[in-house]
């Protein structure tokens, strides 16, 4: 799982990331923060759920819907500002299925960061 951590500007580290490491795989991005902005790229589906859903609530769409829609996607992206604290949950989902995943982390250092966990 790739985690992307930070205060500002992680849509264009993840828009980075999925042009330079995900040209060829099949992507979805469940978007609870509405990031309208966010380019249009091939092979990428972009879910923009309510602003008011919670990470929580976006994982339950996620599995609510997994075997008619989610299951067709290489990778997974909740674009949500998740407290670091969920961390746990969404490593919890990553081993739970076959895709992996990308969630964004909302901190207030400044430093916007990705890593792997």
């Amino acid at each position: 799982m790739i985690v992307i951590e930070g205060k500002s500007e992680k849509s264009k580290k993840l828009e980075n990331l999925i042009r330079k490491d995900f040209r060829n795989d099949n992507i979805v991005i469940i978007d609870t923060i509405g990031t309208k902005a966010f380019p249009h790229i091939d092979n990428v589906e972009h879910l923009i759920l309510e602003s008011d859903f919670s990470p929580e609530q976006a994982i339950e769409v996620f599995r609510l819907y997994y075997d008619k829609n989610f299951s067709k996607y290489d990778w997974i992206i909740f674009y949500v500002n998740a407290d670091p604290e969920l961390v746990e949950t969404f490593k919890n989902l990553d081993r739970a299925y076959s895709q992996n995943f990308i969630v964004t982390i909302q901190n207030n250092n400044g430093l916007t960061d990705t890593y792997f966990v």
